[in-house]
């Protein structure tokens, strides 16, 4: 806190006169104290906010590489069944696959 007094003082027109400058100071502080907290409230909660994103994009990438190894699964059996030449090893390929999209 910044007080100017340039004299002592000697009337009660100079005490109220400190006194307003305190009060003006102390008045000064408090706002920028609420105004501080009032900030750290907002960062506090975009923080949690993206702490939720993350954690969803977290489960979202979780379910995206079970649903890519089971594509990369499916492609596979499709390849072998191409290629098999055995006509029932095909079949069974293919019912495989088949139980594996249901």
């Amino acid at each position: 806190m910044k007080l100017r007094i340039n004299k002592i003082p000697k009337s009660e027109e100079d005490l109220d006169t400190i006194r307003r400058e305190i009060e003006d100071e102390h008045h000064h502080d408090e706002h920028g104290e609420h105004i501080d907290q009032h900030m750290l409230d907002e960062i506090l909660s975009a923080l949690q906010q993206l702490q939720i994103k993350i954690n969803e994009t977290k489960d979202d990438t979780e379910r995206c590489k079970g649903e890519i190894s089971r594509i990369y699964s499916i492609l596979s059996k499709l390849v072998v069944a191409t290629f098999t030449e055995d006509k029932d090893q095909r079949i069974k390929i293919l019912r495989e696959l088949l139980s594996q999209l249901e």
